[in-house]
């Protein structure tokens, strides 16, 4: 189901962190994510985007930027995507995923992680519909004891420039 009204997506802003605070409560099976997110989003240890329907949330999504590389490549985590109820499955979750995509892209990230609860099947299709595979199980992840899915994506167009080689 589509929205009657475009989604835009625009950088949050601090009048957004009441927003994120409550929208962060989906995570709380995981752990104090409801604390712990909208600090990451003030401090600027994340950078977040809000998607926006009539000039009001509708989701936000971090991307949290590794100063350090791993193997010579600059990694990013997607560390949170949530979407209001009343929006999900109107396209929100996907506008924001491209929008994080290109955010890496764009800051120069050779590869994207993230972490999702195993059993979040809804999510999981979500990231595999962007590129994401799975890598592995990380056991007891989660404050809470639950297991987490590790997924990356590779971004290619900034491994290609960093490596100057041409697209395949």
């Amino acid at each position: 189901m589509k929205p009657l009204s475009p989604i835009k997506i625009r950088p949050a802003q601090t009048q957004d962190t009441p927003f994120i605070q409550a929208l962060s409560g989906v995570f709380d099976p995981y752990g104090p994510y409801k604390e712990m997110l909208p600090q990451w989003f003030l401090s600027g240890v994340a950078r977040t985007l809000v998607a926006v329907i009539n000039d009001k949330p509708a989701g936000y999504v971090m991307l949290g930027l590794n100063q350090k590389r791993r193997d010579s490549l600059r990694e990013a985590e997607l560390l949170a995507i949530a979407v209001a109820p009343q929006h999900c499955h109107c396209g929100v979750g996907h506008c924001l995923m491209q929008a994080v995509i290109s955010m890496a892209e764009e800051s120069g990230v050779d590869i994207m992680i993230l972490h999702t609860g195993i059993h979040n099947l809804h999510a999981q299709a979500l990231f595999e519909k962007h590129g994401f595979s799975p890598l592995g199980i990380k056991n007891g992840f989660y404050q809470e004891g639950q297991s987490a899915l590790m997924m990356h994506k590779e971004i290619f167009q900034s491994l290609n420039v960093a490596t100057g080689q041409d697209d395949p």
